[in-house]
């Protein structure tokens, strides 16, 4: 083992030996002052700095020596405050806001639960794209020489439209959540539990003023179910109210509507009766995973995430610059038929089987027919429409009904009638380039 000692005789770096550093001190001064300075003994006071500055140097060229990682933190591993170390974020270093709309799209995509973000910049299509339109239409009256919101002026004539820049529409698309299904819409899709309807799948939405508008808090925390006040048929959904306590206290919600999408449990039966009782009790369920807990924590990932983006536009936001409006991409039900004929000697219930369970496609990535969404972009189906892949090109979504009748065409299969399920897709050409959720009838 080597004897832990300090070589007096090492050779010691340039900017760590004080000899070396004041002899090329006093190098410099006699080839710059040396006619007029000539004292160059120990007590003069100009030696005196040039010693206390290689001190300084030495100093600092043991201290550069050591390893980044020990200059950057204390001993105990941590960074000390900025203002200590004076190594600041990128966020206050470089405090530029976003200027163009790309620049606020890479903004938003930062904030967790957006998946994508587009800004409209209010552009007037009637005016070939060359105007813009502003939240309240504004003219110039050069009759009376003042600004009017009135299209024509005391003489008939007709005022000056104003272009106003900087109002923007903001369109989101949120994450897609296991449980609670896209968190673009306010509609859940639900499973029945338990209770004498269990495995029927209802959905659940309001139509309430309040709620729509985003006038109910629903940051408060949910305790419970109070009192169901009411559940009336009303055709082929049933209407119901419902009060909930919360930590800011009972909350109403009023006009709540609820759908039965799929009342067979088995394609051999006949569909389950669905009655008001049977929602008043899947309404009045409070244990683990019941409807209008799982409703409420869906508005309020919701609500959370608008919150978010509408904070961090404000904090953002330019000189003349404001945001009209805050929406999630919308999301339309879409049906996809297909005639399926089998084989004489073809086992129903065994077709049946690896026919029906379309969410296979989704839930294995190394199904046939998951492969084949996949390579056009299509990456998540799932069936009662819980999940929605926005935006799809219309090539892409015309092709979609061709690879379901391939994916959906088990062995046993005489053939799947693609034509009528391409048909049925290319009905829905108006919905190209909206969120799309996926239903399948057969």
């Amino acid at each position: 083992m080597d004897p832990v000692v300090i070589d007096k005789n090492k050779d010691l770096l340039p900017a760590q030996d004080y000899a070396f550093l004041r002899e090329k001190g006093m190098e410099y001064i006699r080839e710059l002052s040396g006619q007029i300075w000539t004292d160059h003994n120990l007590h003069d006071p100009g030696v005196t700095t040039l010693e206390v500055l290689c001190y300084a140097l030495t100093d600092l060229g043991y201290r550069t020596g050591f390893d980044l990682q020990d200059l950057l933190t204390r001993p105990d591993g941590q960074f000390d405050p900025t203002g200590t170390s004076g190594l600041f974020p990128a966020h206050e270093v470089l405090p530029t806001a976003p200027l163009t709309i790309h620049d606020y799209r890479r903004l938003l995509l930062k904030i967790e639960g957006v998946r994508n973000a587009w800004l409209d910049p209010m552009m007037d299509s009637s005016g070939q794209g060359k105007g813009k339109q502003s939240e309240i239409p504004v003219f110039a009256d050069c009759q009376s020489g003042e600004l009017s919101f009135e299209p024509t002026n005391a003489l008939g004539q007709k005022n000056q439209p104003l272009q106003i820049n900087g109002l923007y529409k903001v369109l989101l698309e949120l994450e897609i959540d296991d449980q609670l299904g896209s968190l673009n819409e306010t509609l859940l899709v639900y499973q029945v539990p338990r209770g004498p309807i269990k495995g029927v799948i209802i959905s659940i939405d309001s139509t309430d003023p309040a709620f729509i508008s985003g006038k109910i808090d629903f940051g408060s925390e949910f305790q419970g179910v109070d009192s169901v006040l009411s559940v009336t048929p009303n055709g082929p959904h049933f209407d119901a109210q419902v009060r909930v306590n919360t930590t800011s206290g009972a909350i109403l919600l009023n006009q709540l509507t609820i759908r039965v999408i799929n009342a067979r449990l088995n394609f051999m039966e006949e569909d389950i009766q669905v009655l008001p009782a049977d929602i008043e009790a899947i309404l009045e369920d409070n244990l683990a995973g019941n409807l209008i807990a799982l409703f409420w924590k869906k508005q309020a990932r919701r609500a959370q995430s608008i919150a978010a983006v509408c904070c961090v536009l404000d904090a953002h936001r330019n000189l003349s610059e404001d945001f009209l409006s805050i929406e999630t991409v919308q999301a339309e039900g879409v049906s996809i038929c297909a005639d399926i004929e089998l084989k004489a000697d073809a086992d129903i219930e065994e077709v049946q089987a690896q026919v029906h369970p379309v969410e296979v496609v989704a839930a294995d990535p190394n199904h046939a027919g998951a492969q084949a969404f996949a390579g056009h972009g299509i990456g998540q189906l799932v069936l009662g429409g819980q999940h929605a892949r926005p935006r799809i090109e219309k090539s892409l979504f015309r092709q979609l009904g061709d690879h379901f009748a391939f994916s959906l065409a088990p062995s046993d299969c005489h053939c799947v009638d693609q034509r009528t399920a391409a048909g049925c897709v290319n009905e829905f050409d108006q919905f190209i380039g909206r969120s799309l959720r996926l239903a399948f009838h057969w």
